[in-house]
């Protein structure tokens, strides 16, 4: 029987696996990043999906990361600067409904 994830565990797997998104649009030309909107603020890593038919702004991405990813993300190719043109305000179900029309578009 497997033991219950910590919630620490949880949040490290989600982390990943949304940096990894970053990391694989970015080194496939797209747009990707991460940065910190203000010294006491968890890091955002922010993608800017590429869907069919959407234009930029439509399918921007982002989600907060712990700060003990900050050492990864430094090595990571990512570039440490905000979205070309900022926070879009989508909100966490714009979120989700753009990562399910990637995901229906993409995979």
């Amino acid at each position: 029987m497997s033991r219950k994830k910590t919630k620490t565990e949880v949040y490290r797997e989600r982390n990943l696996l949304v940096m990894a998104l970053a990391v694989r649009v970015h080194n496939a030309g797209g747009y990707a990043g991460w940065h910190r909107p203000a010294p006491d603020e968890w890091p955002v890593v922010w993608v800017r999906l590429p869907l069919p038919g959407n234009r930029s702004d439509e399918s921007q991405v982002g989600h907060h990361v712990q700060p003990f990813n900050i050492p990864l993300l430094e090595l990571s190719p990512l570039p440490n600067e905000a979205p070309p043109n900022g926070y879009d305000g989508h909100t966490r179900n714009d979120r989700l409904n753009r990562l399910t029309d990637y995901i229906r578009f993409k995979a």
